[in-house]
């Protein structure tokens, strides 16, 4: 187990030195990635990068596939000058495409679509901001284009369309989705190339290519299309999105090439399929995608991926492929089908497959290979799509993608509410088994293995899983993770704006804590040096004080580096967050509250006792003494000559502080229990760590049934140290033995009144003797038994030199009744010391028990032999077991050295009240 948890401790630590080189460094790696694309796109070539070099893109060198023709021969590419966007466009005549998605034109020298703006999506969130522009002409600083068209056999001389041949379109008007476009090239050679395209009302193109042969030879072409882009784009950077050359190439599966990847030597600038069927390929950014969609049953005789430099020093990164050869005899027409996806990547547009749900789409609809990975779900798509699905479907009906993440989140915590539960239950039993693990730590110091097999054995006997606390942690990190992915890659949320400030959940929260959320005017990220560290919006704010808010739910770890790693992880996570989009931090903040009352629901259900304020006021608060779990009290000036506690000073009276070496403060004091406990109560031991840890000791060690007397005249011989509990029938006394001990079965325990009907004797390795005596009162067994062990309660606690202590357990619930108050006269006349214990608090409010504490102490006033303060506690919780555990370990103390109460003391420290140190607070 210790070995495990610092495993887990250096795990997190290289974790935050990573993550505090990458924050470290983020802006020079940003001023770099800024340059790089600068030189990109000026047609500069960064310092030490290779001159350029015309090239041209390849040629293909399959053979053909029915025999007799060469290969088809790619077009070669040739410097371009450089023109503005407006320019190039321009340059050459057009045909208007206008659809509800889509605006631009497709240009007839050369037949290319490459003019293609996206109207639904502006650059900003601002709607009058202008639109993305997708496509833009060759001979444009960002070129961008599809091309179709026909290749001749290797070595052959038939003139076929080229980027520079002009075409004429046949009728007139623009494109749209109710209106194709007819175009038509005549190679003056018995060759008429015609082509229909047309659009539908989302991002696809349908292109059908006719070739007729008017010539007295038959003529074969082979046909293709492509995808070109001059440039390297700016990319996002992250490892979870791919952005490139994308393809699902039949049996080849999933291909993904980044343009980094594409321009590595080892891959020589080209990637090359042969003899693909149902397969596609195009080139994704974030957001965007432009495809190749040819028929599901037609044979690529040759796909590939090419990354080449151009002619002015510029990227050419394109996907293209060749479709097999296709004769045309003297006469005849030949024909072909191609379509292009061009546009945004709408889920609903390009489809989801999911068993449980989907978006049929293009993928669907046209009966493609797995065109739903043009999104990039990820590895944990199995959950990320389902995640998707349940935020469209709230979106859909609410209107607003900020409140389908909170609702989400819920449904989310509900789903794992039983494995949280579970979990929980899990820890509270290895809270229990503690002391017992690590006794065995002090017992096999350096016997490992011993430790292992021992501590496997208290697991296997207490029916423990010491995984199963870490599962529900384990399974929402997959969760996390595919709500990030959903927020960063999926376009329905980009402008997706919540409430307030918020306008778009995909980016980051655009307020600044630095500047006072926009009340001075300045912008704090600006400044040199340090700006990207100042970069702190609202929700990250909040989402920091909502984690630390969860943490506090829980008591600090004991071990110092755990404690200090904790302390400083919201505040980490609360800068690490800041850059990322708004709608996880919202999500983040939200499950962070939705866990703070999950956890307490569940602490409640267990009965563990919640420590929320008590952690967060000691926090704040002051260190207090270890005495008084209350507020530090200062030492009053005394003036003049100090003389013994008996007396007062000459000037004024000097206060009167008994010795508090000789006092059991254990059992008189105003004290607070230790904050594992996380319970306020009067009376117990305070914060003494050397008693709570001598007091774990004495009771994490081994413990077993020694005795059982029915009378008192078959005692067992006196030794060591007894401390005996007492109490009316099925107020709890076996179970707080259990308790104690930390085992689950040492005392039977039983919902039926008068089951233990003997003096049960139980020794532990110190040779402590913990004594469970019958119930008195009530009990299912008829009266003459019941008076017979009554009476052996009442011989048993009128004196026995080996008896130390005796608690008397009280029900919280109910209080003192008439029979509690005869054992207490009778201890009185006894003169035996005794501590009245309430049971069961944890099922009263906080108000109810601080009551039920005050009349009993009340009550208790009148007996001069009890003490005047109660220790408050339950087992089911372990409420107070620290308590009582340090109180038996200091009276075990006091008696090894010799010392008894005398006379007095109670009353002594009774007058102590009117000093006014009221440390007492309500309880749970």
């Amino acid at each position: 187990m210790n070995e495990n948890r610092n495993s887990l401790v250096a795990l997190f630590l290289s974790a935050l030195v990573v993550l505090a080189w990458y924050l470290y460094n983020r802006p020079q790696f940003e001023q770099r990635a800024a340059q790089t694309q600068a030189q990109t796109q000026s047609g500069q070539q960064p310092a030490g990068a290779p001159a350029p070099q015309p090239s041209a893109l390849p040629q293909p060198n399959a053979a053909p596939p029915n025999g007799g023709a060469a290969a088809p021969v790619m077009p070669a590419e040739a410097p371009r000058p450089i023109l503005s966007r407006e320019a190039a466009i321009a340059a050459s005549p057009r045909v208007r495409i206008d659809t509800p998605r889509l605006t631009g034109s497709i240009s007839l020298k050369g037949a290319r679509i490459d003019d293609l703006a996206l109207v639904s999506y502006r650059e900003t969130a601002d709607p009058k901001s202008p639109a993305i522009v997708l496509y833009s002409p060759e001979n444009s600083s960002e070129a961008y284009y599809a091309q179709f068209s026909w290749l001749p056999p290797a070595g052959s001389n038939l003139r076929v369309p080229v980027e520079d041949s002009e075409w004429q379109q046949e009728g007139a008007g623009a494109l749209t989705p109710s209106s194709p476009v007819l175009l038509k090239y005549d190679n003056g050679e018995g060759l008429t190339f015609r082509r229909r395209i047309s659009v539908d009302e989302h991002y696809l193109f349908t292109i059908r290519d006719e070739v007729t042969n008017s010539g007295a030879a038959p003529v074969t072409l082979y046909p293709y299309g492509k995808i070109e882009r001059h440039g390297t784009p700016h990319v996002s950077g992250y490892y979870i999105l791919h952005e490139g050359l994308i393809g699902y190439l039949g049996d080849h599966g999933l291909q993904e090439y980044a343009y980094k990847k594409m321009d590595d030597p080892k891959t020589n600038g080209e990637v090359k399929f042969a003899d693909v069927v149902n397969g596609w390929m195009g080139i994704t950014d974030k957001y965007w995608a432009s495809a190749l969609l040819p028929d599901t049953t037609a044979q690529l005789v040759d796909a590939r991926f090419t990354s080449k430099l151009s002619g002015n020093g510029q990227r050419i990164y394109a996907t293209a492929y060749a479709l097999g050869s296709r004769t045309a005899a003297a006469g005849e027409t030949i024909s072909a089908d191609a379509r292009l996806f061009a546009g945004a990547k709408e889920a609903g547009v390009v489809g989801i497959n999911f068993p449980m749900g989907s978006y049929g789409g293009y993928n669907k609809e046209l009966g493609l290979n797995h065109f739903d990975l043009l999104i990039d779900w990820g590895w944990f798509y199995f959950i990320t799509k389902p995640m998707f699905l349940g935020l469209d479907f709230f979106f859909r009906w609410l209107g607003n993608f900020g409140v389908a993440i909170l609702i989400v989140t819920v449904i989310v915590k509900l789903l794992f509410f039983p494995l949280a539960n579970k979990s929980y239950a899990s820890m509270a039993k290895m809270k229990l088994v503690a002391p017992q693990l690590q006794a065995l730590k002090e017992r096999y110091p350096d016997d490992k293995m011993k430790q292992q097999q021992e501590m496997m054995e208290i697991y296997r006997r207490e029916k423990i899983n010491p995984v199963s606390g870490c599962l529900p942690t384990l399974i929402q990190i997959p969760v996390f993770f595919s709500l990030y992915k959903v927020l960063f890659v999926t376009i329905e949320m980009r402008h997706a704006p919540f409430i307030g400030w918020i306008h778009d959940l995909s980016a980051a929260d655009p307020t600044n804590l630095f500047n006072l959320f926009g009340l001075l005017p300045f912008d704090p990220t600006h400044i040199v040096g340090i700006g990207p560290w100042l970069a702190l919006g609202a929700w990250p704010v909040l989402m920091g004080f909502t984690m630390w808010f969860q943490m506090k739910l829980n008591p600090a770890p004991p071990d110092p580096t755990q404690k200090m790693m904790f302390d400083w992880m919201p505040l980490i996570f609360t800068f690490m967050l800041a850059a990322f989009p708004a709608g996880l931090v919202i999500y983040w903040a939200w499950n962070n509250l939705l866990s703070v009352a999950q956890q307490a629901f569940i602490m409640r259900r267990n009965n563990v006792p919640i420590e929320l304020f008590d952690n967060i006021r000691a926090t704040f608060g002051r260190k207090t003494p270890t005495w008084c779990g209350g507020p530090a009290i200062p030492a009053p000036t005394l003036k003049g000559r100090r003389r013994s506690s008996k007396g007062t000073g000459p000037i004024g009276p000097v206060w009167k502080i008994p010795d508090f070496d000789a006092l059991d403060f254990f059992a008189f004091g105003f004290q607070r229990p230790g904050r594992n406990e996380g319970v306020w109560q009067r009376g117990g031991m305070g914060d003494d760590t050397e008693l709570i840890e001598e007091g774990r000791r004495l009771f994490a060690g081994e413990w077993r049934f020694i005795w059982a007397s029915p009378s008192v005249a078959t005692l067992p011989p006196m030794a060591g140290l007894e401390i005996a509990f007492a109490g009316r029938s099925n107020v709890g006394k076996s179970s707080l033995i259990n308790a104690l001990t930390g085992r689950n079965s040492l005392a039977r325990t039983s919902r039926t009144p008068g089951r233990t009907q003997e003096l049960i004797f139980f020794e532990g390795a110190s040779g402590l003797r913990l004594v469970d005596m019958p119930g008195y009162g009530y009990a299912a067994a008829p009266k003459a038994k019941v008076a017979s062990w009554t009476a052996l309660i009442h011989k048993f606690l009128q004196g026995r030199a080996s008896l130390a202590r005796v608690y008397v357990l009280i029900d919280g619930r109910h209080g003192i009744r008439d029979v509690d108050l005869d054992v207490l006269a009778t201890l009185d006349r006894a003169a035996v010391s005794y501590q009245v214990v309430l049971t069961k608090v944890d099922q009263l409010t906080m108000a109810a028990r601080e009551q039920q504490i005050t009349a009993t102490e009340a009550a208790l006033a009148k007996h001069p032999a009890a003490f005047p303060r109660v220790l408050a506690t339950s087992s089911r919780s372990d409420a107070g077991m620290v308590q009582l555990r340090a109180a038996i370990a200091r009276l075990r103390r006091e008696r090894a050295q010799g010392w008894r109460a005398r006379p007095g003391r109670i009353r002594d420290f009774r007058g102590f009240r009117a000093l006014g140190f009221a440390c007492t607070a309500s309880i749970g």
